[in-house]
């Protein structure tokens, strides 16, 4: 056995299945009860103030204090909540078990509230609160004249938009490999986030050279083609004066930064449904872009085209913007074709 410190320093041990790391990264050596915390990574922290080092297992501190199976009966909690069977208790925790319940049941009924208490582990008043939040959101809505619940209309509609979501990406990536591989320039796909579009899909060129690009880079809306289109038919019709309210970033000479021709582009975008980009982004590159849109005609996703200047001769310029059209009809949600344009 160790010798008793004067004053215990508290361990936090981090545990992932079986394998336990201790960390002294706190010195309350009054309070000696094992403590479990949530980590975001996934992770567990036990603090427990009776810790060897890294090198060995947990051994127990002779301060009479605390005992090898109260660390045991720690870890233990620890392997429950990692296996989902310690229910959280805060309300968050409370109000999704209880949306859990509901979406769960096999009953087309509904569920009642006495079955959702037990499944939830949480009392009649509590539950009657939650389901009256919840059913605000329209995440649950209550059975008319029955004390039955079922899932909402924003469940459901969000169920639709990941699975359309799914799909969309599944054609974009067919049509654009097939694209690239009959000897078409390389194609991106992207998404808005804030004030940038994000590369969330690449297809690199067989044939044609282009300025290096990855997933996930990201740019201005106002420099690039993908940019315009997501401006210019998104659900915000406002979003163009907002953009210029914030300002308008330059990354070439060609960027777009004036106000007035900015707005004058957009309206541009919107009549002619593509959007290009001539050397605004990088100095060389020119795209041009079509956007992917949703049932309502709101871009979900855009799509371009992109070569180097000296590659793309006025002569190609009609072809592009065909096949640019051609490539967002496919990979739009709305679209009733399944094959990619050759």
């Amino acid at each position: 056995m160790y010798p008793a410190p004067a004053a215990a320093p508290r361990y936090h041990v981090l545990v992932r299945e079986r394998n336990l790391a201790a960390d002294p990264t706190c010195s309350d050596a009054a309070d000696t009860r094992p403590r479990i915390r949530n980590r975001p990574s996934g992770m567990f922290c036990l603090s427990v103030p009776a810790i060897a080092t890294r090198r060995h297992l947990l051994h127990p501190i002779n301060t009479g204090t605390i005992h090898l199976f109260k660390v045991v009966a720690a870890v233990r909690a620890v392997s429950l909540m990692a296996a989902g069977q310690m229910k959280s208790q805060t309300s968050l925790g409370k109000a999704l078990r209880l949306l859990f319940a509901v979406g769960e049941t096999t009953n087309p009924a509904g569920i009642s509230v006495a079955e959702l208490m037990k499944i939830a582990k949480v009392s009649r008043p509590t539950a009657y609160r939650f389901l009256n939040e919840l059913e605000q959101f329209g995440l649950v809505r209550s059975v008319p004249k029955q004390p039955m619940w079922q899932l909402g209309p924003k469940v459901i509609a969000l169920a639709a938009q990941a699975g359309s979501w799914a799909i969309m990406r599944r054609r974009a990536k067919v049509a654009m490999e097939e694209f690239v591989q009959s000897g078409g320039p390389t194609v991106h796909l992207g998404i808005r986030d804030g004030n940038e579009v994000v590369y969330i899909d690449k297809a690199e060129s067989l044939r044609f050279a282009t300025i290096s690009s990855v997933v996930g880079q990201r740019r201005p809306l106002n420099v690039t083609a993908l940019g315009k289109c997501l401006v210019a038919f998104d659900a915000n019709a406002e979003l163009p004066d907002n953009l210029a309210d914030a300002g308008l970033v330059g990354r070439t000479q060609n960027s777009i930064t004036d106000r007035q021709r900015w707005v004058s582009e957009i309206a541009q975008v919107r009549k002619n449904g593509i959007a290009h980009d001539v050397e605004e982004c990088d100095v060389g590159a020119c795209c041009v872009a079509a956007p992917i849109c949703d049932s309502q005609g709101y871009a979900v996703a855009a799509i371009s085209i992109s070569a180097l200047s000296i590659d793309r001769a006025k002569s190609d310029s009609d072809r592009l913007e065909r096949k640019i059209r051609q490539l967002a009809a496919v990979i739009s949600t709305t679209s009733e074709s399944q094959s990619a344009p050759t």
